[in-house]
C-alpha cells in the first residue's frame, strides 16, 4: 500500500520514518510483518518454528518454540542468553 506519506519518505530517503507511518497507517491496512506473522501463528495457520524463522524480531517468537527446538532460539540472530 502506497500513500503520499510513504512516497514522500522514500523520495527523501528518510526511511527511518517508516515505522511511524506504518504505525499510523493501520486504518489503511498497514501492519508490520511480525504482527502479521504473529496473527497467523495465533490462528494456527503457521507453526511456531515457521513463525520464528520468518520473523524479524526473533525474540518475540522465541518463547513459542517447542522445547526440543529451544536451541534454535540461540542461533540465527535469536538473541541468546546475555
Amino acid at each position: 500500500m502506497s500513500t503520499p506519506a510513504v512516497a514522500s519518505v522514500i523520495r527523501e530517503g528518510a526511511t527511518q520514518k517508516m515505522v511511524d507511518i506504518i504505525t499510523g497507517g493501520s486504518e489503511h491496512g498497514m501492519q508490520f510483518m511480525d504482527d502479521a506473522i504473529w496473527a497467523k501463528l495465533i490462528e494456527g495457520q503457521i507453526s511456531p518454528v515457521e513463525a520464528y524463522m520468518k520473523a524479524i524480531d526473533k525474540g518475540r517468537f522465541k518463547a513459542m518454540l517447542p522445547a526440543e527446538m529451544a536451541e534454535l532460539g540461540n542461533s540465527a540472530g535469536g538473541g541468546g542468553e546475555e
